[in-house]
């Protein structure tokens, strides 16, 4: 990715792993905990934006319980 960028002054992008019609996927470096994770960022507009902040909640809360698994992303 050439020179690294930083979301949220926490995570680290180190390669886009994904893309598609909501967003796209990063293998990124969580700078607070020092670890690996993938981050999706997500881009909408409009009236689409509140749906889509919704099922980003609903996403966040189901990954954060199965990272909490062996051999799983968070």
């Amino acid at each position: 990715m050439g020179q690294s960028k930083v979301v949220a002054d926490r995570y680290e992008l180190l390669e886009r792993i994904g893309e598609g019609g909501a967003g796209s996927v990063y293998r990124a470096r969580d700078r607070k905990f020092a670890v690996q994770v993938a981050l999706k960022i997500m881009r909408a507009s409009g009236e689409s934006y509140n749906d889509l902040r919704d099922r980003a909640g609903q996403e966040a809360q189901i990954s954060h319980v199965l990272g909490q698994e062996r051999g799983l992303v968070r």
